[in-house]
Protein backbone atom coordinates (compact mmCIF):
# COMPACT_ATOMS: atom_id res chain seq x y z
CA UNK A 1 0.00 0.00 0.00
CA UNK A 2 2.91 2.67 0.77
CA UNK A 3 4.73 1.36 -2.13
CA UNK A 4 2.09 2.38 -4.59
CA UNK A 5 1.29 5.57 -2.66
CA UNK A 6 4.52 6.54 -3.66
CA UNK A 7 4.21 5.65 -6.87
CA UNK A 8 1.21 7.16 -7.31
CA UNK A 9 2.92 10.02 -5.78
CA UNK A 10 5.99 10.33 -7.87
CA UNK A 11 4.02 10.01 -10.81
CA UNK A 12 2.26 13.17 -10.23
CA UNK A 13 5.48 14.85 -9.13
CA UNK A 14 7.01 14.10 -12.67
CA UNK A 15 3.87 15.35 -14.22
CA UNK A 16 3.44 19.05 -12.42
CA UNK A 17 7.15 19.36 -13.28
CA UNK A 18 7.08 18.96 -16.70
CA UNK A 19 3.90 20.82 -16.93
CA UNK A 20 5.33 24.30 -15.09
CA UNK A 21 9.07 23.45 -17.29
CA UNK A 22 6.31 23.34 -20.49
CA UNK A 23 4.69 27.03 -19.27
CA UNK A 24 7.64 28.98 -17.76
CA UNK A 25 9.92 28.27 -20.81
CA UNK A 26 7.75 27.79 -23.74
CA UNK A 27 4.13 28.71 -23.42
CA UNK A 28 4.46 32.17 -21.49
CA UNK A 29 7.91 33.24 -23.13
CA UNK A 30 5.85 33.05 -26.53
CA UNK A 31 2.91 34.67 -25.44
CA UNK A 32 4.63 38.01 -24.70
CA UNK A 33 4.31 37.55 -20.77
CA UNK A 34 8.42 37.59 -20.15
CA UNK A 35 11.29 36.74 -21.98
CA UNK A 36 14.27 34.70 -20.37
CA UNK A 37 17.70 34.89 -21.84
CA UNK A 38 20.66 32.96 -20.72
CA UNK A 39 23.76 34.69 -19.42
CA UNK A 40 27.32 34.28 -21.77
CA UNK A 41 29.52 36.42 -19.83
CA UNK A 42 30.47 38.20 -16.68
CA UNK A 43 29.79 41.73 -18.02
CA UNK A 44 27.11 42.17 -15.19
CA UNK A 45 28.61 40.54 -11.78
CA UNK A 46 27.47 40.94 -9.21
CA UNK A 47 23.86 41.52 -10.66
CA UNK A 48 24.17 37.96 -12.45
CA UNK A 49 26.75 35.67 -13.66
CA UNK A 50 27.49 33.33 -16.17
CA UNK A 51 24.94 30.43 -16.35
CA UNK A 52 22.22 32.36 -15.18
CA UNK A 53 19.09 32.93 -16.35
CA UNK A 54 17.51 36.85 -16.95
CA UNK A 55 13.83 36.90 -16.98
CA UNK A 56 12.94 40.27 -18.82
CA UNK A 57 9.35 42.15 -18.68
CA UNK A 58 8.17 44.07 -21.49
CA UNK A 59 7.45 48.14 -20.71
CA UNK A 60 6.60 51.39 -23.12
CA UNK A 61 10.14 52.45 -24.90
CA UNK A 62 9.15 56.10 -23.54
CA UNK A 63 9.68 54.76 -20.03
CA UNK A 64 13.16 53.39 -20.27
CA UNK A 65 14.84 55.33 -17.47
CA UNK A 66 18.98 55.05 -16.30
CA UNK A 67 19.38 52.70 -14.12
CA UNK A 68 17.59 50.38 -15.55
CA UNK A 69 18.79 46.68 -16.69
CA UNK A 70 17.29 46.12 -20.09
CA UNK A 71 17.56 43.94 -23.12
CA UNK A 72 18.07 45.18 -26.50
CA UNK A 73 19.76 44.64 -29.75
CA UNK A 74 23.51 45.89 -30.55
CA UNK A 75 23.57 47.76 -33.48
CA UNK A 76 27.01 46.87 -34.61
CA UNK A 77 29.08 43.75 -35.56
CA UNK A 78 26.42 40.52 -35.04
CA UNK A 79 23.65 42.64 -33.43
CA UNK A 80 23.83 40.22 -31.04
CA UNK A 81 21.43 40.82 -27.89
CA UNK A 82 22.59 42.57 -24.78
CA UNK A 83 21.71 42.78 -21.15
CA UNK A 84 23.19 45.89 -19.80
CA UNK A 85 22.33 48.35 -17.95
CA UNK A 86 21.23 52.06 -18.93
CA UNK A 87 24.24 54.83 -17.75
CA UNK A 88 22.70 57.60 -20.20
CA UNK A 89 19.69 58.56 -22.54
CA UNK A 90 21.74 60.08 -24.98
CA UNK A 91 18.17 61.92 -26.97
CA UNK A 92 14.80 61.40 -26.73
CA UNK A 93 13.89 60.60 -23.60
CA UNK A 94 10.31 60.15 -23.22
CA UNK A 95 9.79 59.40 -26.52
CA UNK A 96 8.90 55.93 -28.71
CA UNK A 97 12.75 56.15 -30.16
CA UNK A 98 15.02 57.28 -27.71
CA UNK A 99 19.22 56.81 -28.00
CA UNK A 100 20.96 54.96 -24.95
CA UNK A 101 24.16 54.46 -23.33
CA UNK A 102 24.45 51.39 -21.41
CA UNK A 103 27.24 49.55 -19.68
CA UNK A 104 27.70 46.18 -17.36
CA UNK A 105 28.24 46.51 -13.82
CA UNK A 106 31.82 44.93 -14.01
CA UNK A 107 32.70 46.87 -16.77
CA UNK A 108 34.88 50.37 -15.91
CA UNK A 109 33.74 51.78 -19.28
CA UNK A 110 30.82 52.22 -21.31
CA UNK A 111 29.74 50.10 -24.39
CA UNK A 112 31.63 51.57 -27.23
CA UNK A 113 28.39 52.29 -29.04
CA UNK A 114 24.94 53.87 -28.35
CA UNK A 115 21.65 52.19 -29.68
CA UNK A 116 18.54 53.55 -30.89
CA UNK A 117 15.55 51.73 -29.64
CA UNK A 118 13.39 50.43 -32.39
CA UNK A 119 9.13 49.99 -31.79
CA UNK A 120 6.99 50.23 -29.10
CA UNK A 121 8.54 47.61 -26.03
CA UNK A 122 11.56 47.73 -24.15
CA UNK A 123 12.39 44.49 -22.32
CA UNK A 124 13.45 45.57 -18.42
CA UNK A 125 15.11 42.74 -16.25
CA UNK A 126 13.03 41.94 -13.23
CA UNK A 127 14.50 38.60 -12.25
CA UNK A 128 17.49 36.27 -12.17
CA UNK A 129 17.41 32.27 -11.84
CA UNK A 130 20.90 31.19 -10.82
CA UNK A 131 22.96 28.59 -12.91
CA UNK A 132 19.43 27.57 -14.21
CA UNK A 133 21.26 28.17 -17.83
CA UNK A 134 23.25 25.19 -18.08
CA UNK A 135 20.10 23.13 -17.56
CA UNK A 136 18.72 24.98 -20.82
CA UNK A 137 21.49 24.71 -22.58
CA UNK A 138 22.03 21.15 -22.45
CA UNK A 139 18.75 20.65 -22.98
CA UNK A 140 19.09 22.02 -26.34
CA UNK A 141 21.36 19.61 -27.45
CA UNK A 142 20.57 17.66 -30.39
CA UNK A 143 20.44 14.34 -28.27
CA UNK A 144 18.27 15.55 -25.50
CA UNK A 145 15.96 17.62 -28.18
CA UNK A 146 15.26 14.58 -29.92
CA UNK A 147 14.39 12.56 -26.46
CA UNK A 148 12.16 15.74 -25.66
CA UNK A 149 10.22 15.47 -28.64
CA UNK A 150 10.21 11.71 -28.77
CA UNK A 151 10.38 10.07 -25.95
CA UNK A 152 9.25 13.04 -23.13
CA UNK A 153 5.71 12.75 -24.40
CA UNK A 154 5.62 8.74 -24.39
CA UNK A 155 6.85 8.41 -21.27
CA UNK A 156 3.92 11.35 -20.01
CA UNK A 157 1.33 9.20 -21.80
CA UNK A 158 2.78 5.96 -20.38
CA UNK A 159 2.35 7.21 -16.62
CA UNK A 160 -0.88 8.70 -17.17
CA UNK A 161 -2.41 5.67 -18.39
CA UNK A 162 -0.71 3.63 -15.79
CA UNK A 163 -2.19 6.54 -12.88
CA UNK A 164 -5.46 5.77 -15.34
CA UNK A 165 -5.25 1.70 -15.29
CA UNK A 166 -4.53 1.33 -11.36
CA UNK A 167 -7.28 3.60 -10.05
CA UNK A 168 -9.57 1.73 -12.41
CA UNK A 169 -8.60 -1.61 -11.35
CA UNK A 170 -8.73 -1.04 -7.33
CA UNK A 171 -12.05 -1.70 -6.16
CA UNK A 172 -13.06 0.76 -3.30
CA UNK A 173 -14.93 -1.58 -0.96
CA UNK A 174 -12.06 -4.76 -0.66
CA UNK A 175 -9.41 -1.98 -0.20
CA UNK A 176 -11.72 -0.74 2.87
CA UNK A 177 -12.04 -4.01 3.94
CA UNK A 178 -9.09 -4.61 3.88
CA UNK A 179 -7.58 -1.92 5.45
CA UNK A 180 -10.58 -2.39 8.44
CA UNK A 181 -8.85 -6.40 8.77
CA UNK A 182 -5.25 -4.97 8.90
CA UNK A 183 -6.51 -1.94 11.48
CA UNK A 184 -8.07 -5.00 13.50
CA UNK A 185 -4.94 -7.15 13.44
CA UNK A 186 -2.43 -4.73 14.89
CA UNK A 187 -5.04 -3.66 17.59
CA UNK A 188 -4.04 -5.11 20.52
CA UNK A 189 -6.23 -6.26 23.57
CA UNK A 190 -5.71 -4.25 26.68
CA UNK A 191 -6.47 -6.01 30.00
CA UNK A 192 -5.85 -3.16 31.95
CA UNK A 193 -2.90 -2.90 34.60
CA UNK A 194 -1.29 -5.68 36.48
CA UNK A 195 -2.45 -6.00 40.28
CA UNK A 196 -1.36 -8.30 43.08
CA UNK A 197 -4.21 -9.70 45.16
CA UNK A 198 -3.67 -11.43 47.70
CA UNK A 199 0.11 -12.51 46.60
CA UNK A 200 -1.69 -13.59 43.52
CA UNK A 201 -0.46 -11.70 40.08
CA UNK A 202 -3.53 -10.92 38.52
CA UNK A 203 -4.91 -9.06 35.60
CA UNK A 204 -6.54 -5.93 35.38
CA UNK A 205 -9.54 -6.62 37.40
CA UNK A 206 -12.45 -5.02 35.03
CA UNK A 207 -11.53 -8.18 32.89
CA UNK A 208 -11.63 -10.85 35.06
CA UNK A 209 -14.67 -12.71 35.13
CA UNK A 210 -16.67 -12.66 38.33
CA UNK A 211 -17.47 -15.74 39.98
CA UNK A 212 -21.26 -17.29 39.79
CA UNK A 213 -22.95 -17.10 42.96
CA UNK A 214 -26.21 -18.66 43.66
CA UNK A 215 -28.41 -16.42 46.34
CA UNK A 216 -30.95 -18.13 48.35
CA UNK A 217 -34.48 -16.87 47.49
CA UNK A 218 -37.72 -16.28 49.38
CA UNK A 219 -40.58 -18.64 49.62
CA UNK A 220 -43.29 -17.93 47.18
CA UNK A 221 -47.20 -18.91 47.82
CA UNK A 222 -46.95 -21.49 45.42
CA UNK A 223 -44.42 -23.93 47.35
CA UNK A 224 -40.92 -23.45 48.54
CA UNK A 225 -38.34 -22.92 45.85
CA UNK A 226 -36.21 -25.26 44.80
CA UNK A 227 -33.37 -22.89 45.56
CA UNK A 228 -34.38 -23.25 49.50
CA UNK A 229 -31.33 -23.93 51.52
CA UNK A 230 -28.87 -22.87 48.99
CA UNK A 231 -26.05 -20.99 50.46
CA UNK A 232 -24.14 -18.86 48.59
CA UNK A 233 -20.80 -20.78 45.89
CA UNK A 234 -17.25 -19.86 47.10
CA UNK A 235 -14.18 -20.35 45.09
Amino acid sequence: MASRTAWVFLQRALLAVGVLMLLGLAVLPRLGAYRTATVLTASMRPTFAPGDIVVTEPEPVSSVRVGQVISYRVPVGEHQIETHRVVKIVQGQGTSNPVIQTRGDANQANDPWTARLQGATAWRQVAVIPKLGYVVNALRGRAIEIAAVLIAPIVLVALLLSEIWSGAGADPASEQQRERRERRVSRKPYFGPERRIGGDRRIGRSRLPRPAIAWQTQTSAAGPSPWAGARPATD
